[in-house]
């Protein structure tokens, strides 16, 4: 009974984390704008585009304990762009938010990997690797003194860096090009694609150093070991 409570309760984290990462996050700002535009017009529908951030950061909050910078900061983007289209009568500045957040977090990624004393890519993975678990973000905070972990990150660093610049500056011509609705829903799946993208070579990459840091434990535990002319093996 306490295994099957304790199995539920970890599937329904994961459902959470899930939730916030894809839908609150990166989708429902924009699905909630464009159901919302046709009752009460787009003005006040961008007033209610931040509403999933702050749903995400107090799921955050509420199951692990813990508040994420970076939703903060995505928080604080998209409160910036609902009230400049609510104060200039603009909706095309509430969509401008996530383009200028994804050049902004694309430029952190790389001058964090050049200047910081840890890249964002570090903080930027740990949710997703650990799943905002505690055990996990011990490992992941760990792995730090790894020099192939720093390594992984570096090329991580590089390729999101590049990759969120790419998604912010497409998006941004996509806005000033195409009819505002139409581009809002083009922009939502080309976002949805370069994450796609982007994350498969984080967990391609991943899996590489993986099998790497195994065959080279694998051959430092094989040369812990030397055979004796009795055939006994020990422990240097």
């Amino acid at each position: 009974m306490i295994a099957s409570k304790n199995s539920f309760i970890h599937y329904l984290k994961l459902f959470v984390f899930y939730l916030q990462q894809i839908g609150l996050e990166i989708l429902f700002p924009n699905i909630i704008y464009l159901i919302l535009k046709p009752v009460i017009g787009d003005i006040y529908a961008a007033l209610y585009m931040p509403v999933p951030n702050v749903v995400s950061i107090l799921l955050t909050l509420i199951f692990y304990r813990l508040v994420e910078v970076l939703s903060i900061l995505i928080l604080l983007f998209y409160l910036a762009g609902s009230l400049a289209t609510y104060f200039l009568n603009d909706p095309l500045l509430s969509q401008l938010a996530s383009c200028i957040i994804n050049i902004t977090i694309g430029l952190a990624f790389l001058l964090t990997e050049w200047f910081a004393p840890k890249p964002l890519a570090f903080y930027f993975g740990r949710p997703w690797f650990t799943k905002n678990q505690k055990e996990l973000i011990l490992w992941w905070n760990s792995r730090w003194g790894s020099t192939n972990f720093r390594t992984e990150l570096k090329w991580n660093s590089y390729v999101w860096g590049v990759g969120f610049i790419i998604l912010g500056s497409v998006s941004l011509v996509l806005l000033y090009t195409l009819e505002l609705d139409l581009a809002v829903v083009v922009v939502l799946v080309f976002t949805l694609v370069g994450f796609a993208g982007m994350g498969c070579f984080t967990y391609f990459y991943a899996g590489v150093w993986r099998r790497r840091e195994l065959r080279a434990e694998t051959a430092k535990n094989e040369g812990d070991f030397e055979e004796l002319p009795s055939n006994e093996v020990v422990l240097k």
